[in-house]
């Protein structure tokens, strides 16, 4: 939060913690408009605070699970599919072919943009698209019979924003990823990435998450990708057994 309302408002922000009294002092620099507005920020997030039970320590969450010799044999593909997100190495005609390709669809779509926030932009990949797509290689057949632009819904914050999520009946439905720790999100920079392959993107702000509606008119269906604050991630206290992250 700190880089950035540095890098995108100018605004300055210090926090000095006094161990003392349990408190801190939030010093904010900048134009008073913008000052304001980091204040509105600060406020959403301590009201979001207040209902978190417990705070998880930064590096938090289950050790990875190896895949040992025999389970490789067992199962190739889900090591392609881990490959797919995770693999540095991967090429831009590779990535090219998997978004726009002969053989392209939503699934191999999905799996190119979350490889881009992975190993370009340092973020972690969470939730029901590992578990659907990535494990268990999931995808709803009823889903194609229908126009892929009815499977998007849209909710309304009391601001008046609409907020696009996908019909639940989708599988896999979205990327869900939380932005690294030690380092900037430069939103700007991973749009351009986006462009690099033609997906076009609308990008929605909502208090501490950048919400994207990825692909409205491909024919083989458009997605939704959440990139949710770290500082907001250490206060998602209730553990879901039933996802996984890379």
């Amino acid at each position: 939060m700190k880089w950035r309302w540095e890098a995108q408002k100018q605004v300055k922000i210090t926090i000095n913690a006094n161990p003392t009294t349990k408190t801190c002092e939030i010093t904010l620099e900048g134009r008073d408009s913008e000052n304001r507005n980091c204040q509105k920020e600060f406020q959403s997030f301590l009201s979001w605070l207040k209902r978190c039970v417990v705070i998880r320590p930064p590096h938090a969450g289950v050790l990875p699970r190896l895949l040992h010799p025999k389970m490789r044999k067992q199962y190739p593909e889900i090591e392609k599919r881990i490959a797919c997100i995770t693999d540095s190495k991967r090429t831009m005609v590779d990535l090219y072919n998997s978004i726009k390709g002969r053989g392209a669809t939503r699934e191999t779509r999905m799996e190119a943009v979350a490889w881009i926030a992975v190993c370009k932009f340092h973020c972690k990949l969470e939730g029901g698209f590992v578990r659907d797509w990535v494990i268990g290689h999931y995808r709803e057949p009823q889903q194609r019979a229908n126009h892929p632009k009815s499977w998007i819904q849209y909710s309304t914050t009391p601001k008046g924003q609409r907020i696009p999520y996908m019909n639940r009946d989708i599988v896999p439905a979205d990327l869900d990823c939380h932005l690294p720790l030690d380092r900037y999100f430069d939103i700007d920079k991973f749009r351009d990435e986006l462009y690099k392959f033609d997906l076009t993107c609308e990008v929605i702000r909502v208090d501490f998450i950048y919400v994207f509606l990825i692909d409205l008119n491909a024919p083989t269906g458009l997605f939704t990708m959440d990139l949710i604050e770290p500082h907001v991630a250490l206060t998602h206290d209730r553990i879901d057994l039933d996802v996984s992250n890379l």
